[in-house]
């Protein structure tokens, strides 16, 4: 008869997150976080996996043990009959029950060769059963209440967001997008529903004031009489150089009708990146024809042994 403990592992293997939100505790803490915002995770986790339809879902459980974080605990790496581990996990355990179970980068199976590891589940600092808000979590916390609801009022109103709007908002709340926080392994959920906007937002912000540069290459173009290879590879080199990975093609997600293209979910102008996104439309035309980086030096270099010498 299988024990507590073995339909737990079960569930782990078939992904099935309702059957764990009933066997896990509800007042104990999993990968030092509650037992529904663990579960939570874990739902959105399988769903994802499920939606991609990423690999095969025959996943097993393997024994193993942690070289690193936790050296020297056992647990488990559910990994299918491709080598694909959705994720490790330490399982520390009583007679009849886990007491933790989370997440482990440093795992180490046994007689079970791994040929993937997928990202597994991610938690945030304010996630964390002791977490306590400093003064400064809490400063940050309302100032990025106030950035996403001035988002969603623009959203609201307007429904096309222009440089009007988030040039100014992102040098305002720009600070939120902080790329320490990668390095230093405190990031907050608070900041998770802005992040990904001002970071967008704050990308084309720089790239539409690059527009007035894209309008003279453009009519720079327009004056070359006839379209070949000898003709405008010099411009192509040019444009390439200025426009890093223009010529792999600008927003996918574009509606000329309307006048946006998205990204992020975000709806954007798109008549402001007039020159811009034809400029990207050229070079992705005669993609063929721009050398890579190792070429660029040897064509400039042989188009000044061409040119005449001054003296």
């Amino acid at each position: 008869m299988e024990n507590k403990k073995d339909l737990i592992i079960k569930a782990f293997e078939k992904l099935d997150a309702n059957m764990l939100d009933v066997l896990l505790n509800d007042d104990q803490p999993y990968q030092d976080v509650s037992k529904a915002r663990f579960v939570a995770e874990l739902k959105k986790y399988f769903w994802e996996m499920k939606s991609i339809n990423y690999s095969v879902f025959d996943y097993k459980a393997y024994k193993g043990v942690c070289q690193n974080c936790s050296k020297g605990k056992t647990g488990y790496s559910f990994v299918n009959s491709e080598g694909h581990s959705f994720m490790s996990m330490v399982f520390e355990e009583s007679e009849d029950d886990f007491t933790d179970i989370y997440k482990c980068g440093s795992f180490c199976t046994e007689n079970k060769e791994i040929e993937e590891e997928m990202t597994g589940i991610f938690f945030y600092k304010d996630d964390e059963v002791t977490y306590i808000p400093s003064a400064k979590n809490i400063l940050e916390e309302k100032r990025c209440e106030s950035a996403f609801s001035e988002l969603m009022r623009e959203i609201d109103t307007e429904a096309i967001l222009s440089k009007k709007f988030y040039i100014p908002w992102t040098e305002k709340f720009g600070d939120l997008d902080d790329i320490s926080e990668a390095f230093s392994g405190e990031s907050y959920r608070y900041k998770s529903k802005v992040k990904k906007p001002l970071h967008t937002l704050k990308y084309y912000a720089k790239i539409v004031e690059r527009e007035s540069l894209a309008k003279k290459n453009w009519i720079d173009f327009l004056k070359i009489p006839i379209i070949t290879k000898e003709n405008i590879i010099s411009w192509l080199i040019a444009c390439d150089r200025e426009f890093e990975f223009l010529k792999y093609g600008f927003a996918d997600t574009t509606n000329f009708k309307s006048g946006y293209f998205e990204d992020s979910g975000l709806k954007i102008d798109l008549h402001e990146f007039y020159y811009y996104q034809n400029i990207a439309v050229i070079l992705n035309k005669y993609f063929e024809w721009i050398p890579d980086d190792r070429s660029w030096a040897s064509v400039i270099i042989e188009d000044e042994q061409n040119e005449e010498l001054p003296f």
